[in-house]
């Protein structure tokens, strides 16, 4: 079974004085970005992106107590950061379920990059009275994942001494790190800030199997993930709002043979913590998260958008599991079929 996770990217928010707080989460009203990306270093996303936010801080839609308001949860692969508005995953389901006949629809993302569930359930009072949902789409499993690679304990050798699970003199090594996320996500670097850290993690020395010490870590992070799915289910059922889950697809190549595709996974391990998984480890570990969501969906008999089975596609991703506008509009295209199928007022 799969852990629980989080990575607090800081770089990726844009704080303002009057931004406004929810638990962990930071949003700000009526922000706004702009990213001009080459395709040379980043293929397959947006031309200019475009990342604005409304009134409530979040993209897309308002949420109100319509009968057919929904509101996506996640982390940045729900976010979209690298996509426009227009193309941004809540844009294209949005048009997906008034295709379907689901006239009025209105898709409102709360998606925030770096933040697991147990973080984003801290905003979920926002979400209620004339600001509740008819739906919550939550999408979760990248920064599960994250979280575990990133706070997983060293081993311990028999003298006593720590085993490192990366190269201390590598590129995620103290005296490296910051120049592997030098610039990270800096909107005027036209997507060179992905380049340091995809030949980082090209370089890294990496895990190809799950060391025997982290599956106590493991478990121990499966069961945290499990009672906030819990917590997220209760929520909505107290509230009369029907949540429906998806999984998280992956790219399945190795993320080596198109360099401006290349995987780039967040390792920012602090001392003794922290190991850097190989993509083939990485892709086990999100099946395995994965697999816990499918089976808790199916206990609660919750709808499930198995978005891991129809996107895992090459040409989806820009790096291991952010969306291309390709793989937004597959997702959508997905999920506007899943959810059509639902009841609605």
């Amino acid at each position: 079974m799969l852990g629980l996770g989080a990575l607090g990217l800081g770089a990726l928010v844009w704080p303002r004085p009057e931004a406004v707080r929810g638990g962990a989460v930071v949003r700000t009203p009526f922000d706004g970005l702009r990213f001009d990306i080459d395709p040379r270093w980043i293929a397959g996303v947006s031309r200019p992106s475009r990342v604005t936010t409304n009134a409530m801080g979040l993209r897309g839609n308002l949420v109100g107590d319509a009968p057919r308001d929904l509101l996506m949860i996640g982390g940045s692969t729900a976010q979209c950061l690298l996509l426009d508005d227009a193309d941004s995953l809540d844009a294209r389901l949005e048009i997906e379920l008034r295709a379907r006949g689901l006239a009025g629809a209105r898709v409102a993302n709360a998606g925030f990059a770096g933040h697991p569930i147990e973080a984003l359930l801290a905003e979920l009072p926002s979400f209620e009275g004339a600001r509740r949902p008819a739906k919550i789409l939550g999408l979760f499993g990248a920064n599960e994942v994250e979280y575990f690679i990133n706070h997983a304990p060293w081993a311990t050798a028999p003298n006593g001494a720590m085993q490192p699970g990366y190269d201390l003199e590598g590129p995620y090594g103290p005296a490296h790190r910051a120049r592997t996320f030098a610039g990270w996500y800096r909107p005027g670097s036209r997507g060179r800030f992905l380049v340091r850290p995809r030949e980082a993690y090209a370089q890294a020395r990496k895990t190809e199997a799950m060391p025997s010490h982290l599956r106590a870590f493991l478990a121990e992070r499966s069961a945290v993930f499990g009672q906030a799915l819990a917590q997220l289910a209760d929520f909505c059922a107290q509230r009369r709002i029907e949540l429906v889950l998806a999984t998280q697809p992956v790219d399945p190549s190795e993320g080596g043979r198109d360099p401006t595709r290349g995987w780039s996974p967040f390792f920012f391990a602090p001392p003794g913590q922290g190991f850097v998984p190989s993509p083939s480890l990485m892709r086990g570990l999100v099946a395995g998260f994965n697999e816990m969501l499918r089976r808790f969906a199916a206990a609660r008999s919750l709808a499930l958008v198995d978005l891991a089975a129809e996107v895992s596609r090459e040409g989806c991703f820009y790096d291991q599991w952010h969306f291309s506008v390709e793989g937004a509009q597959r997702a959508a295209t997905q999920a506007g079929e899943a959810l059509a199928a639902l009841e609605w007022a």
